[in-house]
């Protein structure tokens, strides 16, 4: 299995500083809105993420620091972060009942990463029949399904122990 790296390891650290770096340029030059205006930049971006899945094995992993693609994994992941982000920020127009699970998904997401490296640790949903896109949407599925578990019940045990504290 992958090693798991704790939250404040260097190397996850410095990685992941290139992305908020990424995410802190893009915000400064108003990149999406860029991509808004000048859509024909989001073909290339897809054939990149496109071309990074197809080819090679490509585990790329920011919960355990596996990158085997080297720089085209990097470029990988911001080409689709480009994408995704795009994308949602067009489908936030749509009804509530489309627009309120992805901001559910994003105001969520760190706990989504973590039962994602809590599945690569113990092999929850290893050997699933199916292709690659069955498992990924399935250990997606299973990570949002913990996500909304956890975030409904945890908030009601902590409010009941607070309120038995301040008696």
């Amino acid at each position: 299995q992958p090693l798991q790296w704790c939250p404040m390891s260097v190397q996850p650290g410095l990685v992941c500083a290139i992305l908020v770096y990424a995410g802190y340029w893009a915000r400064k030059v108003d990149w999406f809105e860029y991509l808004n205006l000048h859509r024909v930049w989001l073909l290339p971006l897809v054939v990149v993420w496109i071309y990074g899945v197809c080819t090679g094995e490509h585990a790329v992993d920011l919960s355990s620091n596996l990158y085997s693609g080297g720089f085209m994994d990097a470029l990988m992941l911001l080409a689709a972060v480009s994408v995704v982000i795009w994308l949602c920020r067009l489908l936030m127009h749509l009804p509530a009942m489309v627009c309120e699970p992805i901001l559910y998904c994003g105001r969520h997401s760190l706990m989504i990463l973590c039962f994602h490296a809590l599945d690569y640790c113990l092999g929850i949903t290893a050997g699933m029949p199916g292709g690659a896109l069955w498992q990924f949407l399935f250990k997606t599925a299973w990570a949002v399904g913990l996500t909304a578990m956890f975030s409904t019940v945890l908030p009601r045990f902590y409010h009941s122990f607070v309120h038995r504290m301040t008696k």
